[in-house]
């Protein structure tokens, strides 16, 4: 959806699109939905028996429905998420430090994010105490809608530090905190297989007891999988996942087709919500200071119907990027804008329209239409791709041409031999690459 342009306080249309996401399931609505754990915290309250914050903003606002693996608008479209970390955003709100917060979520809506993702608490990159975080939220919350931004609010991290942390008082906390305001989802914890939470956090069912202490109506998702293929956290509202950091820039990028065929296994919205990271230097295995691969992971993911969350050095603190940083978000939000946002793309089997390319040239390429519509992305590009269509379709335009990716549109010939028929789309498609989807501790190294 397009933003308009005005004061900043107030932007009613584009906060009506990207404060929708926490509607996206109906109560009860989401596969599983568990009832409370005997014991330990009282029930949340309901969201609408929690009485409204004095200043926040409220709209009425459409409700999302989640078919498909997407989240969908009223009409069918499909809401965008573009999304950046924002992990410091409750702590400096927490520690008097507003004005930060303020200037970081501006140049988050004029680089066109929609979302940020935020921890409800904290003691690794800095210290944010649960209740304090907790208490922060609300006004995180107002401040967010104003730049017309919708919250992933992480409810739990770094619990190893907190030993006597109630974890199921915790996050019903945190729901009541954001259960008035309409742009708030929760993710329950950030990778629960991690290290630096407590023990057995990532079993599946620890974390549907723990989805049931926050309200129905606002859409959870319980967490990344150590494994970016797996599905054991599917049972939630949405599904967040950390791409596998592999060693090649473009094997890397070429993963994110993978996460399509986890959504459409699970049949829930997949965000791919904390890949490889940009910084002001190359970090290999951990930053990028490049724009253009970002370029092709927000193209990927908008080709394959994807959330996507841009990762940086500077965002963990929820600061301005550095110039570095700040193209890479640029080329990443770009990328996420390849195809139009009234289209609802399907992937095509195989290359679908491309008959053949360059393989010397080109790592791979990857196809997803609509209608007579069809985007290829190529990756790992160097000089002329050689790209040939199949008989049925021509080249309407290159859409981007960066350094090691492009972008066609194509479109079907009326009456050509229909070499690829439509219906090649619904058939599971060969695997993309073989890199291992395992994430070690040091893959997710913030």
């Amino acid at each position: 959806m397009t933003r308009t342009e005005g004061p900043r306080l107030l932007r009613c249309a584009p906060i009506a699109i990207g404060l929708l996401l926490s509607g996206c399931l109906a109560p009860g609505a989401g596969p599983g939905r568990a009832g409370p754990p005997s014991g330990g915290a009282p029930d949340p309250p309901a969201a609408d028996q929690i009485p409204s914050h004095p200043s926040m903003v409220r709209l009425a606002l459409p409700r999302v429905h989640v078919r498909h693996g997407a989240f969908l608008l009223p009409d069918g479209t499909p809401f965008q998420w573009r999304g950046v970390t924002a992990f410091a955003l409750a702590e400096q709100v927490a520690h008097g430090r507003e004005a930060e917060a303020r200037r970081f979520l501006a140049w988050a809506h004029e680089t066109g994010f929609t979302t940020v993702r935020v921890l409800a608490m904290a003691s690794g990159l800095f210290r944010l105490e649960p209740e304090a975080g907790v208490r922060a939220l609300p006004r995180v919350l107002e401040l967010a809608a104003a730049d017309s931004l919708a919250v992933e609010i992480v409810a739990l991290a770094d619990t190893a530090s907190y030993p006597g942390l109630d974890l199921d008082a915790h996050v019903a906390a945190v729901g009541h905190a954001v259960a008035p305001f309409a742009h708030a989802v929760v993710e329950l914890a950030n990778e629960p297989y991690h290290p630096s939470q407590r023990r057995g956090l990532d079993d599946a069912g620890r974390l549907e007891g723990l989805r049931a202490r926050v309200p129905a109506g606002i859409a959870v998702a319980f967490g990344a999988h150590q494994s970016d293929e797996s599905a054991a956290y599917g049972a939630g509202d949405f599904l967040t996942v950390h791409l596998s950091r592999a060693p090649r820039t473009w094997q890397q990028v070429a993963r994110v087709a993978d996460l399509s065929r986890l959504a459409r296994r699970t049949g829930t919205p997949v965000v791919n919500d904390e890949p490889i990271g940009a910084g002001e230097r190359l970090e290999p295995g951990r930053r990028w200071a490049a724009p253009d691969p970002f370029f092709a992971l927000g193209a990927m993911n908008r080709l394959f119907e994807l959330g996507g969350t841009f990762h940086c050095d500077d965002c963990l603190w929820s600061r301005v990027p550095g110039p570095h940083q700040r193209a890479a978000a640029r080329a990443f939000v770009a990328g996420l804008r390849v195809v139009p946002d009234g289209l609802r793309l399907d992937p095509w089997a195989g290359t679908g329209p491309v008959a053949a390319f360059e393989t010397s040239r080109v790592s791979s390429v990857h196809a997803a239409g609509s209608g007579p519509r069809s985007w290829v992305v190529g990756l790992g590009v160097s000089g002329e791709p050689g790209i040939s269509w199949r008989r049925d379709w021509r080249e309407v335009r290159v859409v981007a041409r960066r350094t090691g990716v492009w972008v066609w549109e194509v479109e079907r010939v009326p009456g050509g031999d229909r070499v690829c028929d439509r219906d090649a789309r619904s058939r599971p498609a060969a695997p993309e690459s073989s890199i291992p989807s395992g994430r070690s501790p040091d893959d997710s190294e913030r």
